[in-house]
């Protein structure tokens, strides 16, 4: 891993913790007497809820199809033009 790839996964993981923290902070601001158990409970569902919206909007924003011309897969988000997923064959 270059020294870049290695400082932007550590930003990443910051940024990562810190959102924890906040959540954390918030959920003990709404009932101070949640255990640890109950926070980190919490937080799971969160992120299971979180990954399943982004699943559905992702579903809702992107079509995927074959290219009538090389038969590679193609894509489309929203509006935009449908764009080979790979480059296409020479």
């Amino acid at each position: 891993m270059s020294d870049a790839a290695y400082l932007a996964a550590t930003e990443d993981q910051v940024r990562v913790l810190r959102e924890a923290g906040h959540i954390k902070r918030q959920l003990l601001a709404e009932n101070p007497e949640l255990s640890g158990q109950d926070v980190l409970g919490q937080l799971d569902q969160l992120v299971i809820d979180v990954s399943e919206k982004a699943e559905r909007v992702t579903a809702e924003l992107v079509a995927e199809a074959e290219c009538r011309h090389c038969g590679h897969s193609v894509m489309r988000v929203g509006d935009s033009a449908w764009r080979h997923n790979a480059a296409p064959p020479m």
